[in-house]
């Protein structure tokens, strides 16, 4: 035997420390777990071919049932089945349903006997009945048959789409186990033989309270298995998002729908994957999403502070967050938000007006709402305050895969710091500030101090935007002083690297001029302001107040640094 397989079984000489480690496959990846798309389609098409049966799971919208759907569309078109038949799992679809005639009242009110699901001859298929076999395709037992598969072609072939097997009631999954370890039923007493391949498809268990472990004995029978992940950012955007918004736009009038920018659609697709929690922890949603989706859930907690406390705290109330329908009812639900307001667009502020009402219904709790109604009004609270933390940062699209500037022009060198201004007129500045429910009700005092830094601080539309942004992070009314604190803050020195992009080293000038315009605008804004609104804007002056402070007393500014050290001296 090869030496590295003696040293599996504790037979042959063990690695030295120094030698070089085998690979070691991640505790966290599952083999078996595959994207929805071609790959899944293309196997389970195999597989009808072979005549083997197959179970799918994932959670819903993650692609399963579409995948199963397109494969046995493949295989009707190569000719390699003749049909199928669907079957929704349905506890009151009773034992016998595959095996036993059943009268009906048609739709003349006439009474008939309509044959068994297995029995029936397919409508498409060439199958018809043949002498000694009135049931065909059926073919009884101990006719002097020893394989039925020689007799039947592929057009007597069927599929027997099962959609959310674990649904069925236990009667109805014990009739499959002879069905699928030998194609064979029972019908009044007498056994035949159907030329019938099982596909199904199943939700994980515990994923609700219908979604259970189907048991060994029909486990054993199904031939393959495979597990679907959720779908990550880029065929949430690109293969799911676009079919769907060319529906939604359809139940408007000709050109009368809003458009869903590229950026919005990383915006909801990355919004919907943070709020599966922390990819670290103890949830069994975790063990569905891909390597490469946790490694940017990763990414994107250590780059906000903020949304790492509340997607840790989020996974200690949930196991899965919503399936990929969610992200499309949810952009659907904005769609029409805009349309509304008379927007002809999608714009962030529609996304966090329908987030709570579309998305917290939609992910898979650990507690009982019922008993604990508490602890649903936090999840609502995490839910919001994920979606506005990722909205109302700035660039947050960039750090989802998509970067529209990068896109529409060549990259600009991270040394150039020169910006060709644009000044807005006052009707483009009060269209952008419009675009900020919370902010939009100061946009006159908002718009009487633009001019004085708009050749400085806000050269652009985008430097605007962070200051507007940032303004009306401060200003809603949900948000607690901590939150209020944290978007201060992110809003303070993002227009500090927007205006230096790439510049590592800290400009104490600079830091002093974003501090004065945020200084100025809070007390302008606090002025204006009930006492809700004053006293938010004079957390948000304090928090800039304390960070230029900070900036001034670091060694970063060259006022603090130490005299010329004398001849002799260290």
């Amino acid at each position: 035997m090869r030496s590295r397989v003696l040293q599996y079984f504790g037979l042959g000489k063990t690695e030295r420390a120094g030698d070089k480690a085998t690979p070691q496959l991640d505790e966290e990846d599952d083999p078996a777990l595959m994207m929805t798309g071609d790959a899944l389609t293309q196997a389970i098409l195999e597989n009808i071919r072979l005549r083997r049966s197959v179970l799918v799971t994932g959670p819903r919208g993650c692609g399963k049932s579409y995948c199963a759907e397109q494969a046995i569309k493949l295989a009707k078109a190569q000719g390699t089945i003749g049909g199928s038949r669907f079957l929704q799992g349905n506890r009151e679809i009773p034992r016998d349903a595959l095996s036993e005639d059943m009268l009906i009242v048609d739709d003349g009110a006439q009474v008939k006997l309509l044959k068994a699901l297995a029995l029936r001859p397919l409508e498409e298929s060439g199958s018809v009945p043949r002498e000694g076999f009135p049931d065909w395709p059926g073919i009884p037992r101990g006719a002097g048959i020893d394989d039925p598969t020689q007799l039947w072609t592929n057009r007597d072939w069927m599929v027997l789409f099962l959609d959310e097997i674990n649904r069925f009631g236990d009667g109805f999954l014990d009739s499959l186990l002879a069905l699928l370890e030998e194609r064979k039923i029972v019908r009044r007493g007498q056994d035949y033989y159907v030329p019938i391949v099982v596909v199904a498809t199943a939700n994980p268990p515990g994923y609700n309270v219908t979604a259970k472990k189907l048991s060994p004995p029909l486990q054993a029978r199904i031939t393959r298995s495979f597990r679907v992940s959720q779908p990550d950012i880029e065929v949430l955007v690109h293969g799911i998002m676009p079919a769907k918004i060319s529906d939604f736009a359809r139940a408007y009038t000709q050109s009368g729908a809003p458009a869903v920018s590229q950026e919005i659609r990383y915006l909801a697709a990355g919004a919907t994957l943070c709020l599966w929690g922390d990819p670290g922890a103890d949830s069994k949603g975790r063990f569905f999403l891909t390597r490469a989706t946790r490694s940017h859930l990763t990414r994107l907690m250590a780059a906000s502070d903020s949304l790492a406390r509340d997607m840790r705290e989020l996974a200690t109330l949930i196991d899965f967050g919503p399936d990929a329908r969610a992200v499309t009812d949810w952009i659907g639900c904005a769609m029409a938000r805009a349309a509304t307001q008379g927007a002809t667009s999608v714009a962030p502020m529609h996304l966090e007006e329908t987030a709570v009402h579309v998305l917290s219904h939609k992910v898979r709790e650990k507690f009982n709402e019922g008993a604990n109604p508490n602890l649903g009004i936090r999840r609502d609270r995490l839910i919001l305050n994920i979606v506005q933390r990722i909205m109302r940062t700035p660039g947050f699209a960039a750090n989802l895969g998509h970067d529209a500037r990068a896109k529409a022009a060549p990259t600009a060198s991270p040394a150039a710091h020169a910006f060709a201004p644009t000044q807005l007129a006052e009707p483009q500045l009060a269209e952008i500030v419009a675009d900020y429910v919370h902010a939009r009700v100061f946009v006159a005092t908002l718009v009487r101090g633009y001019p004085h830094y708009r050749n400085t601080l806000l050269p652009t539309a985008e430097h605007v935007r962070i200051w507007i942004n940032t303004v009306d992070g401060v200003l809603q009314p949900y948000a607690t002083p901590g939150d209020v604190q944290q978007i201060a803050m992110h809003g303070f020195w993002a227009l500090i690297r927007a205006l230096r992009p790439g510049q590592t080293l800290v400009d104490v000038h600079l830091v002093k001029q974003v501090g004065e315009l945020y200084e100025r605008t809070y007390q302008a804004i606090g002025s204006a302001a009930n006492p809700a609104g004053q006293e938010r804007a004079q957390v948000g002056r304090q928090v800039v107040e304390e960070a230029v402070a900070s900036v001034l007393r670091s060694p970063a500014n060259p006022k603090n640094a130490p005299n010329a050290a004398r001849p002799g001296s260290w």
